[in-house]
Order: structure tokens, then C-alpha cells, then sequence
């Protein structure tokens, strides 16, 4: 991924000097790191990049998004340990994918091995993942109305999401043509 980049850079600065119709380097680069998650995947390397992009890679973000979940599902299936499950779950909620929501409801009904008093259980993990993240509020202890909580934000934030999407919809829709002439 590295040499990626570097070798995008060079070219570009070898290139000369970018003329008014050129992309600006950043929006190059962006593409070189949307080329390569399209054939190897995500991976820490691009993660890093995005991290220094910021504001560049902003106005692609649903590209972005739209890449890398299907990754994410499947490591929420896929994945051996519990802890990786539930810190991918924790991504999804984040970028508003009912299938993160519906992992950490199932979870917390579970109620996870209560002899675990050594470390924190999953249950309150969840519980401040849902305080810091989902505004639930702090004396909410009970595992049932954890749960109610994740599911009525997946219904608020999943659904503006989708209305959003339906709305995009009906405005090219109801946009009418010109006959031509």
C-alpha cells in the first residue's frame, strides 16, 4: 500500500506541474486507496491513510463506507473471538448498519457468563458503548432495557438513513425531462 502511494506521488510530481483541469494530488491518492481496497481489501495501511486524509477524503466518504462493509459483515459472522465480533458490531452501529444493532441486542439478551467478575462482561461493554455512543441514559442497568435502547436508536438512525435514501429517490423521480425536439 506504501509503495502505492509513494509511486502515485512520484508520478504525479514527475508529472510537472498540475494544470487547472488535473485532480489535485489528494483526490489522485484518494483513488489509489480506493483502488487497492477494491482488490485486496481494507487493511491498517489504508486505515492510516484515511486517518491523515481528513477533509480530502470527506466528500467520498459513502464511497468509502460502501467498500468496506461488506468486510465488516463478514467478520461480524466469520470472526473466532467474541471480542472481535463485538468491536466490529461497534463499527456498523457507528456507520448506521442494522446488522451491528441487531449483534450487540442479541448480545446483550444473552447475559454472557456472569461468573466472568475478573474483567468487565460484554453486557457492560455494551452498556458504555451505548452511553458514550447512543446517549442511553447512564442509571440504565438492566439487560432488556440495553437492549430496547439499541434497538429503538437502530429504528431512529437506520431508518433516517433509508428515508434518506427513498427521498434521493422520489426527487430523480419526479424530475421530469424535457422532450426533445
Amino acid at each position: 500500500m506504501r509503495i502505492a502511494i509513494i509511486s502515485a506521488t512520484v508520478l504525479v510530481l514527475l508529472s510537472g506541474a498540475a494544470s487547472a483541469a488535473e485532480k489535485p494530488l489528494w483526490d489522485k491518492l484518494v483513488d489509489v486507496v480506493i483502488q487497492h481496497i477494491k482488490t485486496n481489501g481494507p487493511d491498517a495501511e489504508t486505515g492510516q491513510f484515511m486517518s491523515m486524509a481528513r477533509h480530502h477524503a470527506w466528500s467520498r466518504r459513502q464511497e468509502f463506507v460502501s467498500l468496506v462493509v461488506p468486510y465488516l459483515k463478514r467478520a461480524l459472522v466469520e470472526a473466532e473471538s467474541p471480542m472481535i465480533r463485538q468491536r466490529t458490531a461497534y463499527e456498523l452501529v457507528l456507520l448506521r448498519v442494522p446488522e451491528g444493532f441487531r449483534y450487540l441486542q442479541q448480545l446483550t439478551l444473552a447475559n454472557p457468563d456472569p461468573e466472568e467478575r475478573t474483567r468487565p462482561r460484554p453486557l457492560d461493554r455494551i452498556r458504555q458503548f451505548a452511553i458514550d455512543r447512543l446517549g442511553l441514559p447512564r442509571d440504565t442497568r438492566e439487560a432488556a432495557a440495553i437492549a430496547a435502547h439499541i434497538r429503538k436508536k437502530e429504528r431512529e438512525l437506520c431508518r433516517t438513513q433509508d428515508s434518506g435514501k427513498q427521498d434521493a429517490e422520489q426527487d430523480k423521480s419526479s424530475v421530469r425531462r424535457k422532450p426533445r425536439r
